[in-house]
C-alpha cells in the first residue's frame, strides 16, 4: 500500500507545514499574491512509500492487505468500478508505460494501434489527467484514487497467467499505460505542490511524480512540427471550448502570447518558470505556444529518466511509415513480436480524434506562420541537438 512515510524528514524545502499544505500564499503574475487552497496532504506523491512490485508480473504490481475505495468523481474517475466481493490480498497496478506528449501530434493514432497489441490491457478511457489535473481535485488527491482507476485492468492482468509446465510457476506478461497526453507540458501547478516551496521555477514536475511511483516506466512522447501543431490546437480547443476559429484572431493571439513569454523572460525570470507558467497559458487557453518549447520539456524528463526508458516519435515519419514507426515502439515496450496477420490488424484505420473530427477552419495566415518560424527556431536548435538528429528543425 502506499502509506506516508513513517519518519519523513521535515526538510522546509520538501514539505509543507500541517496548515500550509491546505493554503498556500504564492505570487499571482501581476506583483501581487493570491491564497491556493490544496486538496488534501494525499496529494503529496512524494511522501508515499513506495511498495515492492511482484517479479512474477511484467507491469508493476503488488499486493494490498487493506483498501479504501476512492470518492473521486471527476472526469474519468466518476466510472471507476470494484468488486465490493473481493477478498484481501487485492492486487495492485500502476502503469507500465506513460504516453505523456504532445497533444496533436498524432497520440490518439498511435494509443488506438498499440492497444490492439495482444499483450497490452487498454484501459476504459484514454485521458485519465489524474497526475497533471484530477489530483487537485477534491477527494481525488489520494494515490489509491489513480490505483482505482486500473482496478478492473488489475485483474484482467492476473487472470491472464502464462504457466511454465516444467517449473509449474506463473508469470504475468500483460501490461496497461497511461496515455494522458497532456503530462509532459502541463506542469502549470507546479507552485501549489509540495517540494516546490521557494523555488523560482519548478524544482519538481510531473516527471519527478511518475518517477517516484515507478522508476522503471517507459516514457513515449511525440513531437510535432510546432507550428503546425499549435495551429492544430487551436482548431481542436474550438470543439472543446465552443469558439469559432478565425486565423485573423489567431495571428492576434499568437502574437499576444508570444509576448507574454518574453516579457516573463525580460523580467528576470527562468524560460522553465514561463514554460510552465498559468498566467500565460494552460489547459483551457485558446492558443497554447509554449507546449512547441519541447526541449524546455523534454530536458525536464531526461533529468529524471535515463534515455533508454524514454522513446521519441516524429509525427511526420509516423505518418508516413506507421508500421515501422509501430514496430520500433512495441520493441520498445519489449512486447512480442507480431506476426503478419496481428501486424496487418494494428494497420487497419483507427477512430479520429473527437476533436479531429470536428475541428475545421480556414488556413493560418502566411504571416502568422513567419512569426511562429521564429520564435520557435532557436527551441528547435536546442530540440535536435538534445535528440541528436536534425529532423527536429523542420526545415523542409
Amino acid at each position: 500500500m502506499y502509506t506516508d512515510t513513517q519518519g519523513y524528514k521535515k526538510d522546509k524545502k520538501l514539505c509543507l507545514s500541517p496548515r500550509s499544505r491546505y493554503i498556500k500564499v504564492v505570487p499571482s503574475g501581476n506583483g501581487n499574491t493570491v491564497q491556493r487552497k490544496l486538496s488534501t496532504v494525499e496529494s503529496y506523491v512524494l511522501e508515499k512509500k513506495r511498495p515492492s512490485f511482484l517479479q512474477e508480473y511484467k507491469n508493476p504490481c503488488w499486493l494490498e492487505t487493506k483498501h479504501t475505495k476512492t470518492t473521486c468523481r471527476h472526469g474519468a474517475f466518476y466510472h471507476v468500478k470494484f468488486k465490493e466481493d473481493l477478498k484481501p490480498p487485492i492486487l495492485r497496478c500502476l502503469p507500465y508505460f506513460y504516453m505523456v506528449g504532445q497533444p496533436r501530434s498524432g497520440l490518439t493514432n498511435i494509443y488506438e494501434r498499440l492497444i490492439r497489441h495482444p499483450d497490452i490491457i487498454a484501459p476504459h478511457m484514454k485521458d485519465i489527467f489524474w497526475i497533471q489535473r484530477h489530483r487537485f481535485q477534491l477527494r481525488c488527491s489520494s494515490v489509491n484514487t489513480y490505483l482505482d482507476f486500473f482496478h478492473e485492468i488489475s485483474e484482467n492482468i492476473r487472470m491472464n497467467a502464462t504457466i511454465d509446465i516444467k517449473t509449474n510457476t506463473s508469470y504475468y506478461n500483460k501490461v496497461t499505460g497511461d496515455c494522458s497526453g497532456d503530462v509532459m507540458w502541463d506542469n502549470t501547478r507546479w507552485q501549489d505542490l509540495s517540494g516546490n516551496e521557494n523555488c523560482t521555477e519548478p524544482c519538481l514536475t510531473n516527471a519527478d511524480y511518475i518517477n517516484h511511483l515507478n522508476p522503471s516506466a517507459k516514457i513515449i512522447v511525440a513531437l510535432r512540427d510546432p507550428i503546425d501543431r499549435v495551429y492544430s490546437d487551436y482548431l481542436a480547443q474550438s470543439v472543446w471550448l465552443k469558439y469559432d476559429p478565425d486565423n485573423e484572431l489567431f495571428n492576434k493571439l499568437v502574437i499576444e502570447q508570444i509576448f507574454q513569454l518574453e516579457k516573463c523572460l525580460i523580467n528576470n525570470h527562468t524560460i522553465r518558470y514561463c514554460v510552465y507558467n498559468r498566467d500565460i497559458y494552460h489547459s483551457d487557453s485558446q492558443v497554447r505556444v509554449g507546449i512547441g518549447l519541447y526541449a524546455i520539456h523534454l530536458e525536464d524528463w531526461y533529468r529524471v529518466f535515463p534515455k533508454n526508458q524514454m522513446h521519441i516519435i516524429q509525427f511526420e515519419t509516423f505518418i508516413t511509415d506507421t508500421e515501422n514507426e509501430m514496430s520500433r515502439i512495441f520493441k520498445f515496450l519489449n512486447l512480442q513480436n507480431l506476426g503478419s496477420s496481428e501486424m496487418k490488424y494494428i494497420m487497419e484505420p483507427v477512430f479520429k480524434n473527437v476533436r479531429t473530427r470536428f475541428a475545421e477552419g480556414p488556413d493560418m495566415w502566411i504571416e502568422t506562420r513567419k512569426i511562429l518560424t521564429k520564435f520557435y527556431e532557436p527551441y528547435n536548435i536546442l530540440l535536435s541537438k538534445l535528440l541528436y538528429d536534425k529532423k527536429y528543425l523542420w526545415k523542409s
